[in-house]
């Protein structure tokens, strides 16, 4: 349990870091490529708004003459395109590109019939002055190159990050769980503890009520009393069952038949449900095999089998399927019983929890039964499910993956 403890805290606290760090370069990746944008437009803007530098730059071809204008530091070129967007000619501020380089751009961005867009790195608009239209593209390239460049070490520290977080993680681990182990080990010691001390005492008012049954006949009061030893017994054991089941880390795996299992348990049963005029009725599909602890399995289905009987209304039928689903096998208790409202009812699983709530009823039980059944699904890695499909039906449903 604590081992669970502690790769569970691992995880959840790797997951948490991995999120706010992913969070966070996310973040700033948008807002670098924003910026990026918002600098191309306001380099476009400040070119098209600005009609005597834009006839500037289209007539001025020679590059050691190009404006100093601080918007202008970025490569761009100009081309003029008819009516019907045939290029007419191209005016190359871009040294990189050759003029044949720079037409399959221009012939790009006409295809995309769109405006204030990008294409192969370069961000263009359109620019209609006294009756010619022109095409003005702003080389970003430089610009894309410094933002991924940034995504991808920022992809790179935030691994390390992580990864260092992990190990200093799986490092302290054990001393923040330490508390709870040292806790967990006081409680299960108190159960063991308490459990050998409880016996001895049960074991003597057991013998000396015997003795006096023998010496002075049954009566009510000693009837009660040997209805209260048994109570206590069937706790002491109850809670040493589910501490051994608890505090055990591994399972002796093994492959055998759930449905010879189950046929098995419903015989032993079979006779206690018709004493207390209760019906078992089996539905198992043939040859259903699972792979877990056997010794463990049977103990959930005997605790399935005897909560439906001790609870299932008098005279009415307890459903028991058993069938073999694509992902899981399904082992499905069904039963009567007025008092259940429709809904779902998993807190049947907790500890010391019982439907009637009023803790005084006759029906022996402690409401651990449920809850060590739970326990065992779990080790095995399974889901168990407790609910009413309609008001006046319990089903308790096991899919064993």
């Amino acid at each position: 349990m604590i081992n669970s403890l502690r790769r569970k805290f691992i995880i959840l606290s790797i997951s948490t870091i991995t999120f706010v760090i992913l969070s966070v370069f996310i973040t700033i990746n948008i807002l670098n490529f924003n910026d990026i944008s918002n600098r191309s437009d306001q380099i476009i803007y400040r070119v098209k708004d600005d009609k005597e530098l834009f006839l500037n730059l289209v007539a001025n071809t020679d590059q050691s003459k190009e404006p100093s204008d601080k918007f202008l530091y970025d490569k761009f070129f100009v081309a003029e395109v008819s009516n019907d967007n045939k290029i007419l000619y191209i005016v190359n501020k871009d040294s990189r590109k050759t003029t044949e380089e720079l037409v399959t751009v221009v012939e790009k961005a006409i295809q995309l019939n769109k405006d204030m867009e990008y294409v192969d790195y370069y961000k263009f608009c359109y620019v209609t002055i006294e009756g010619h239209k022109f095409l003005l593209f702003i080389d970003r390239e430089q610009d894309f190159i410094i933002g991924q460049n940034f995504l991808e070490n920022s992809i790179l520290v935030g691994f390390l990050i992580v990864i260092l977080s992990s190990l200093i993680l799986i490092g302290v681990s054990s001393r923040i769980v330490k508390p709870f182990e040292e806790n967990y080990k006081k409680q299960k010691q108190f159960i063991t503890d308490a459990s050998h001390e409880l016996k001895t005492p049960l074991t003597i008012i057991s013998s000396n009520a015997d003795v006096l049954e023998m010496q002075a006949g049954n009566s009510k009061w000693l009837s009660n009393i040997h209805n209260q030893i048994d109570r206590l017994t069937y706790l002491i054991n109850s809670l040493v069952a589910f501490s051994r089941v608890e505090e055990k880390n591994t399972l002796e795996k093994t492959k055998f038949s759930l449905t010879n299992l189950l046929q098995s348990r419903i015989e032993d049963f079979d006779e206690l449900a018709n004493f207390k005029g209760k019906k078992l009725v089996v539905n198992a599909e043939k040859e259903v095999y699972y792979i877990g602890d056997v010794n463990t399995i049977m103990q959930v289905i005997d605790i399935l089998l005897d909560n439906a009987i001790k609870y299932a209304d008098d005279n009415s039928e307890i459903n028991v399927e058993l069938k073999n689903n694509k992902k899981n096998v399904e082992l499905r208790v069904t039963n009567k019983a007025q008092d259940i409202k429709k809904g779902e009812l998993n807190k049947v699983f907790d500890r010391f929890y019982r439907l009637d709530e009023s803790r005084n009823s006759t029906i022996k039980g402690y409401g651990i039964g449920l809850s060590l059944a739970n326990l065992i699904v779990e080790k095995h890695k399974s889901i168990a499910k407790a609910y009413s499909p309609e008001d006046g039906i319990f089903v308790i449903s096991i899919k064993f993956m």
